[in-house]
């Protein structure tokens, strides 16, 4: 409904300013961003493992077999079936898990077959599927209505995860991951520690 002065002058509508928006810096919405705690726990994560010598390139590329040949799959198999549409980090969450009930089942065929590289078929047919099919193209983007998590729920998500990677020191720093320490099958019996041993040495 319109007050006097606007009807007398249509114009006046104009004087006012619009609502703008805050701006928000790069820094800020850095610091928002749902990729950041997700980044320092991978981070976090890297210099773990290298520490109990596992080389950062060998965690990368575990990292792209996990994101390309497990976790891509699956979400893009999962939205399909219509179980997405929910938090982004929650359709890969769901889609890793079916990722590797997939690749589990394709291996044990190809295994059959005597070809163990067969398993390859379940990341490339699926990717391949999903990008050529027009159907299916639509499951490479989330819902448009998805909500976004709490930035207060990313960083306790992560702070958890955090926890569980100090807690694998008290673990890994007798046991390692790689030989000697891990040459010790049972607790009971630590015959080398990696605070203790060094490569090369042998374990009695």
């Amino acid at each position: 409904m319109q007050t006097p002065t606007e009807a007398a002058d249509p114009d006046v509508t104009d004087t006012v300013p619009a609502r703008v928006a805050p701006h928000r810096g790069p820094l800020r919405r850095g610091l928002r961003s749902g990729w950041l705690p997700v980044g320092l726990l991978w981070v976090a994560t890297t210099a773990a493992l290298w520490f109990f010598e596992v080389p950062p390139t060998t965690t990368i590329v575990f990292t792209l077999y996990l994101t390309l040949g497990v976790a891509l799959p699956g979400t893009l198999w999962w939205r399909f079936l219509g179980r997405g549409g929910g938090f982004f980090v929650a359709d890969v969450a769901a889609g890793l898990a079916l990722g590797y009930i997939g690749e589990v089942f394709v291996y044990v065929g190809a295994r059959l077959l005597g070809l163990p590289l067969l398993v390859l078929a379940w990341p490339v047919g699926t990717v391949a599927a999903f990008l050529v099919i027009p159907s299916l193209r639509r499951h490479w983007r989330g819902a448009a209505d998805a909500p976004v998590p709490p930035l207060l729920w990313r960083w306790s998500l992560t702070a958890i995860a955090g926890m569980t990677l100090l807690w694998s020191f008290k673990f890994y720093r007798l046991y390692g991951l790689r030989y000697p320490y891990n040459s010790t099958p049972t607790p009971t019996r630590p015959s080398t520690s990696h605070s203790s041993a060094r490569p090369g040495t042998t374990c009695r």
